[in-house]
């Protein structure tokens, strides 16, 4: 398997394209550039501001027919291989295949089914941790209601402090218990979504392991089908209902102030 080699613009043409192979291109300049280039444009005073991105080598089949050494420009739906127009007539004759032209639509075609999964798993993906941030939200929202609430009870408790003060223990240690019942309820849940975050991404990750072409094809055939099976049904699994919202209890006061003394306050829901 022979990789693409880009040429670095700079390099003269005496120096060898192993040596002249470009590694980075320069965004500013619209330039693909060597090592050396590169470590050059860093250093001068006009360029060292200017965005350099690294150049992956992208690995690229070869694209003649072995046979008769002609272009592969066919593509045999049947068997999912390439072929070139000899090949239809001699050794790929079957009038029940499905030939199809090897243009650049073709191959947008087979890109975009499995960079859709992808994309899918990825919204999917995106999804859980989204659901996990609403839920940690969700908690601080709580721990924020939780010390208003408090303060409320105190600033109230303090006028009836000689035979409140029992009361106001239960109502706090109620508050406590309401608070630690959420806090649990929303860590569980921002859990479970951040555990199938987890597991979704590192299912896309072996699928964009396979999308690359140096995947070896009997592996790329045999896994593709569980791997694709695996992402939808993960990305299905995404919760239809929406984190539940936290409690947002208040205390009040009651008008009648001998009562309210005897019955010293409830949390209203």
């Amino acid at each position: 398997m022979l990789r693409e080699r880009r040429r670095c613009v700079e390099c003269p043409e005496d120096v060898t394209d192993t040596n002249a192979t470009a590694t980075h291109r320069c965004e500013e300049c619209n330039q693909q550039l060597c090592d050396f280039h590169v470590a050059a444009h860093r250093r001068s005073r006009a360029t060292k501001g200017h965005a350099l991105t690294e150049l992956s080598a992208v690995p690229a089949l070869a694209a003649t027919c072995p046979a008769h050494q002609r272009k592969l420009e066919i593509f045999c739906g049947t068997c999912k291989t390439a072929i070139c127009v000899a090949c239809t007539f001699t050794t790929h004759p079957a009038p029940d295949h499905q030939y199809e032209l090897l243009d650049d639509v073709c191959c947008d075609q087979a890109r975009k089914r499995l960079a859709g999964a992808v994309a899918q798993s990825e919204r999917a993906a995106n999804a859980h941790a989204n659901r996990a941030l609403d839920a940690e939200v969700a908690i601080k929202c709580v721990l924020e209601h939780v010390a208003d609430l408090k303060r409320d009870i105190c600033a109230q408790f303090r006028a009836l402090r000689s035979l409140l003060d029992a009361r106001q223990t239960e109502l706090l240690d109620e508050v406590d218990a309401m608070t630690k019942a959420e806090v649990e309820h929303f860590s569980t849940i921002g859990q479970a979504e951040r555990t199938a975050h987890t597991v979704l991404m590192s299912t896309v990750g072996i699928a964009q392991q396979l999308i690359d072409e140096k995947t070896a094809a009997h592996t790329l055939v045999q896994l593709e089908p569980p791997i694709c099976s695996r992402l939808v049904a993960l990305a299905r699994a995404v919760p239809s209902t929406p984190v539940p919202s936290p409690s947002a209890a208040f205390f009040i006061i009651e008008d009648d102030v001998e009562r309210t003394i005897k019955n010293a306050g409830k949390l209203q829901p």
